[in-house]
């Protein structure tokens, strides 16, 4: 769980999600309250996004987590994470 928790470090959690934020450039600011929609993730990339925290943090998310609310900002994604380790 240590492990997860260091690799779940807010500044690395949102520079992975970063990357699949179209409305988001360098200099803007990425919050663990921000809202992930708002800032362009959208279905083709909430599912890349998905398959790479998977394989990042060896875990499997079951379909009752397949939601919008756990895409929905930064602290839900690593709330869904953090309860499957």
């Amino acid at each position: 769980m240590q492990d997860v928790n260091k690799q779940l470090d807010a500044t690395a959690f949102l520079g992975v999600l970063r990357n699949y934020l179209r409305q988001v450039g360098d200099g803007d600011t990425l919050t663990m309250e921000s809202n992930l929609y708002d800032l362009g993730l959208d279905s083709m990339a909430a599912v890349n996004l998905l398959l790479e925290l998977e394989e990042t943090y060896q875990v499997i998310f079951p379909e009752a987590l397949l939601t919008e609310s756990t895409f929905e900002t930064p602290l839900a994604l690593k709330s869904a994470i953090v309860s499957l380790v």
